[in-house]
């Protein structure tokens, strides 16, 4: 006993802190179970809508992207839409012509589609260490659909407000790969000549494998919502963001988003409905910084797919950070103008 002591109090500081970050997420997790099962009368309804919010709202958009997207892979288009993106990819994100195809496809689909291509192509070996890094954040995006259509035309019943959004949020995004490229440049980090094959050169999946793999990502996306959606219930019942609300209510300006925001970051579509409903001109600049933040449920379904590719997980999520403040701003200004 002594010597597992004395072995655990000399162990590295970077293994004491990943011992109890476990510790800490087992004890979480148990406690999550133990709540859900002590009052199943609240958290079993609440979960159920998380689910109807997937497959009403978040299924239809995802899904025929994912199987696009592996079909594409499947017949070559992929490989020949790289090519045609070549030039864009290596002149915003200093990639191959992969890096292309995957921002394209991102911004087209939304969450977490960018992600699972970044690592897709990185176990393939189509993209390089520094390439998977700085695309897992210039791919990280919400689609069009969601943005214009349910938070624009349903959540604000204006769709001008959500093409305002839109663009803040894409702007932000394809901001953040820019600066991460040149600061990799600028501290020498390159790890691939220009003229590296682009495409992808892993075994092609079949037509079942195409579909099976485009349905259990999608059913995973289902279960990061309906969990999260729990989550956020639960937080608010026992007043967990109480002391973030406290703090975001001491910025006068932002005080009356304190719930909106708190929510938002455990579960982002909750948080944009409760800031759509505030008649403020802030309204849009909070759901830009929600929706490019994307929340733990949201980062929980990339950090899935990422983490595998090795990318590093605290620069992704500072990223992120970035991305959401330069989002806010940028839909202030759009909404000023």
């Amino acid at each position: 006993m002594t010597k597992k002591f004395s072995a655990a109090c000399a162990a590295p500081p970077e293994q004491k802190f990943s011992a109890a970050l476990h510790a800490a997420l087992t004890l979480f997790l148990l406690a999550f179970a133990l709540l859900f099962a002590a009052f199943p009368d609240r958290y079993v309804p609440v979960c159920l809508d998380g689910i109807r919010l997937w497959a009403l709202n978040v299924l239809p958009a995802v899904f025929p992207f994912l199987f696009v997207t592996s079909l594409l892979r499947l017949t070559g288009g992929a490989e020949k839409l790289s090519r045609a993106l070549l030039p864009l990819s290596r002149a915003l994100f200093g990639t191959g012509g992969a890096g292309g195809f995957c921002f394209f496809m991102s911004i087209l689909s939304g969450y977490p589609v960018g992600a699972g291509l970044v690592a897709s192509f990185r176990k393939e070996g189509s993209l390089s260490a520094r390439e998977a890094e700085i695309l897992a954040c210039a791919c990280s995006a919400s689609g069009p659909l969601f943005v214009v259509g349910s938070v624009g035309a349903g959540m604000f019943g204006d769709k001008r407000t959500g093409f305002l959004i839109l663009a803040a949020h894409l702007l932000a995004v394809l901001l953040s790969g820019v600066l991460l490229r040149l600061l990799f440049s600028l501290r020498g980090k390159r790890e691939r000549p220009d003229g590296a094959p682009p495409v992808s050169r892993g075994k092609r999946l079949s037509l079942s494998e195409s579909v099976q793999s485009a349905a259990v990502t999608a059913i995973g996306v289902g279960g990061c919502i309906a969990f999260f959606y729990v989550l956020a219930e639960m937080a608010s019942d026992f007043r967990l963001l109480q002391p973030l609300q406290a703090a975001i209510r001491a910025i006068p300006a932002l005080a009356p988003y304190a719930e909106a925001l708190t929510r938002g970051l455990v579960e982002m579509t909750g948080g944009c409905l409760f800031a759509a409903g505030i008649s403020s001109p802030l309204s849009a600049p909070c759901c830009a910084f929600l929706i490019t933040l994307g929340g733990a449920s949201i980062l929980f379904q990339q950090i899935a797919f990422l983490r595998p590719a090795g990318v590093r997980i605290p620069l992704f999520l500072a990223v992120k950070l970035f991305q959401a403040l330069a989002a806010f701003f940028l839909c202030l200004l759009f909404v000023s103008l």
